[in-house]
């Protein structure tokens, strides 16, 4: 694989990415109200920012051999099991009723 192949990879994960993250992101004040928008936004952040530490201490590992092709799997299966995870555990996107 050549570099203008590499780029256009890349391209096409970050395309993916850009486009779950804008919806999930947006979930929270769809489903709840007040603080704790704030508040999953908050965990939101610190599963994301943990995330990608863990996938950068990885990518050396992944990449040792010279072959760049398990980082962009994992790369582009992140924005596809997110999307599939907000399709299937959040069906039907409307305000939850509270239990009071």
């Amino acid at each position: 694989m050549g570099p203008e192949i590499a780029v256009i990879y890349m391209a096409l994960i970050l395309f993916g990415f850009q486009t779950a993250i804008g919806n999930v992101q947006t979930l929270p004040s769809d489903l709840f109200g007040g603080k704790t928008v704030g508040t999953l936004s908050g965990f939101a952040g610190t599963a994301a920012k943990l995330g990608a530490f863990g996938l950068t201490a990885l990518v050396p590992w992944l990449t040792s051999g010279g072959n760049y092709t398990p980082a962009f799997v994992i790369g582009a299966a992140l924005a596809i099991i997110t999307m599939a995870s907000v399709w299937f555990l959040i069906p039907n996107i409307t305000p939850l009723k509270s239990k009071n």
